[in-house]
């Protein structure tokens, strides 16, 4: 089951440490010469090993032999662009048919690089087996199943109280502006202050009833309000993407980062809700306004961990504010805290429980993923988790990323994503969460699948055809860049480059900054796209 991984693993291995190594040789050789036609062509290629392999889908049924033809075939690739390379610095010492071995080295590694990048060669892995296939559409485990049959009833009873805690999307926009305003929050920042700041220093005392208290949807509306969409997201991500990206989903855009300058101001927000319209009725579910926090966290931050430890100085950026440096003030209310996981009362341990009823309860039930700029959403265990059970349910899951440009600096290292080196809010919690999942390894390669398919991937509509032709401009345009920066001259005229490379570069236009920027800041571009 581990094969997907292990390919992947492989391969990525492969590229950056075998094609990489050399290309860093060259490139360093290069310099040296001072020479920026060699210099072009070799940190073209470092870009594409460092920050630009393209991956297919996985999934659990890859065969070795399958993973061998594509090795040989980029190998093959390889081995042209090390003999164009190799021609064109012969004749460079022997200054001999310079322009003859450059032209040459153009077209073969433009060849190679649309090769290499996915735009003009794909090859298909085989179909997996019926067997395999079948154990990929399990779901999570249900905490239920360790239960007795009155506690079970219990459970079930929470789980339905969830589900119908839903929220109207104006509700929220209510909300925001009240931040917006300061009449919530002193020292709001709409673009650094964090989910967690908001639900510590807005939502708990908002939501506060004398000596108990509620969620914040249920303040909102005393009715039941079933959600059409359940929203995936971390609470390290800031409050304003969170809020940006659901009203980019619902104005149909792709991203959200627009949205959120948009909202920052008054006149902004106003902006937003006249195009929304009717959409302003749509509802949704998001844990830190329809989880009560009053019977879970208000009154603590959870057991301390160990001193000097990562675990510790995370436990204690959540103690306090991120904008203003604060400690945030406890709770006092009377409300009972509840969480331990085999207590059928809690409610911090069934959303896929509560995501199978609204399945089966609403029409078209959908899931909606807010991706934070460093993509932690994707390793945050629960977060992941309901990831793979949206999919074994059949659920629609739509994807909120700020930017292309936070694509094209973390799609690769999901690669190694797995879910055993995912993180929780606590040990139990990432224990509870691991004993969820029936089989890892197969969790793992279906992870992968949603994350790298190729038709229906999480990352589809980023990474497809023409988006990949984006990409590798965006590459060239700042090889090009850094080049002129380097040697203070020009680069060669466009025209020795082959229509290929021409049109790849042009392509990046409409997706990329203005070729104004200066070197450095592009160089820094490539720099983190290769980290």
């Amino acid at each position: 089951m581990a094969f997907a991984f292990q390919w992947r693993l492989a391969f990525e291995v492969k590229w950056r440490l075998l094609y990489g190594s050399f290309l860093l040789v060259l490139l360093q050789v290069s310099i040296a010469l001072c020479e920026d036609h060699i210099y072009q062509v070799v940190s073209t290629w470092l870009g594409l090993c460092l920050g630009l392999v393209h991956v297919p889908g996985s999934s659990a049924g890859r065969r070795w032999s399958w993973l061998g033809f594509v090795f040989a075939a980029d190998a093959d690739a390889g081995h042209l662009v090390w003999f164009a390379a190799n021609l064109l610095f012969d004749f460079w010492f022997t200054n001999e048919r310079v322009d003859e071995a450059e032209s040459t080295n153009w077209v073969v590694s433009s060849v190679g690089l649309g090769l290499l990048s996915g735009i003009l060669w794909q090859v298909q892995p085989p179909n997996d087996d019926p067997q395999s296939a079948g154990e990929l559409t399990r779901g999570l485990v249900s905490m239920s199943s360790l239960l007795s049959p009155r506690e079970k009833e219990v459970y079930d009873k929470v789980v339905k109280q969830l589900a119908n805690r839903g929220f109207r999307l104006g509700e929220l926009l209510t909300f925001w502006k009240r931040l917006i305003d300061g009449q919530l929050i002193t020292g709001f920042d709409p673009q650094r202050s964090l989910t967690n700041d908001v639900v510590r220093r807005a939502i708990i005392p908002e939501t506060r009833l004398g000596y108990g208290g509620c969620a914040l949807a249920t303040k909102w509306s005393s009715a039941e309000t079933k959600p059409q969409v359940m929203v995936t997201h971390n609470w390290t991500n800031g409050f304003g993407s969170l809020v940006s990206a659901i009203l980019a989903d619902a104005l149909g855009r792709a991203s959200y980062q627009e949205v959120a300058a948009q909202i920052a101001t008054a006149s902004g927000l106003e902006r937003v809700q006249e195009k929304l319209g009717g959409k302003q009725e749509t509802t949704y579910w998001v844990c830190a306004f329809c989880i009560n926090q009053h019977a879970s966290i208000c009154a603590g931050f959870g057991p301390e961990p160990p001193q000097g430890t990562p675990e510790w100085a995370a436990w204690d950026r959540r103690r306090h504010d991120s904008v203003t440096g604060e400690g945030f003030v406890l709770c006092n209310c009377l409300v009972e805290k509840v969480f331990s996981h085999t207590d059928a009362r809690c409610e911090l341990n069934k959303f896929d429980d509560m995501m199978t009823h609204l399945a089966q309860q609403v029409g078209r039930f959908a899931q909606l993923i807010v991706v934070d700029d460093a993509f932690d959403v994707l390793y945050r265990a629960w977060c992941v988790a309901e990831i793979f059970e949206a999919n074994v349910l059949g659920m629609e899951s739509r994807i909120q990323v700020s930017s292309q440009d936070a694509v094209d600096q973390n799609y690769d290292r999901l690669s190694l994503l797995d879910v055993r080196q995912c993180t929780a809010s606590s040990q139990a919690d990432k224990e509870m969460i691991m004993a969820k999942i029936a089989d890892v390894e197969v969790f793992n390669c279906k992870i992968q699948q949603l994350v790298f398919g190729e038709e229906m991937g999480l990352f589809s509509q980023w990474v497809d055809g023409s988006e990949r032709s984006r990409q590798v401009g965006r590459i060239l345009r700042r090889c090009v860049i850094r080049a002129e920066s380097t040697q203070g001259k020009s680069v060669r005229p466009s025209r020795r480059c082959c229509a290929s490379f021409r049109l790849l570069a042009s392509l990046s236009d409409d997706s990329e900054e203005s070729s104004e920027e200066t070197p450095t800041s592009e160089s820094s571009d490539l720099l983190r796209s290769s980290s």
